[in-house]
């Protein structure tokens, strides 16, 4: 089995991809890596599918899809 190489890269990702994973907002998280580009911060981390539907259910976010705010 081939092992893979660990690097600094990886860590970022993986460490963008945990706090997004555990709620953490993406500024929260920009300013914590250090990133002046928001977009940087975006390619470090990676959203599920899972995570996107679990958003849309949230009331909080669902409110903005509702019929009733459309007049």
């Amino acid at each position: 089995m081939e092992q893979k190489k660990l690097t600094a890269h990886k860590l970022r990702h993986t460490f963008g991809t945990g706090m997004v994973r555990d709620g953490t907002d993406l500024v929260t998280i920009q300013q914590l890596m250090g990133h002046t580009n928001f977009n940087t911060t975006q390619i470090f981390t990676h959203v599920s599918n899972e995570q996107k539907k679990k958003a849309m259910r949230n009331k909080n976010v669902s409110r903005f899809f509702s019929d009733s705010n459309h007049a």
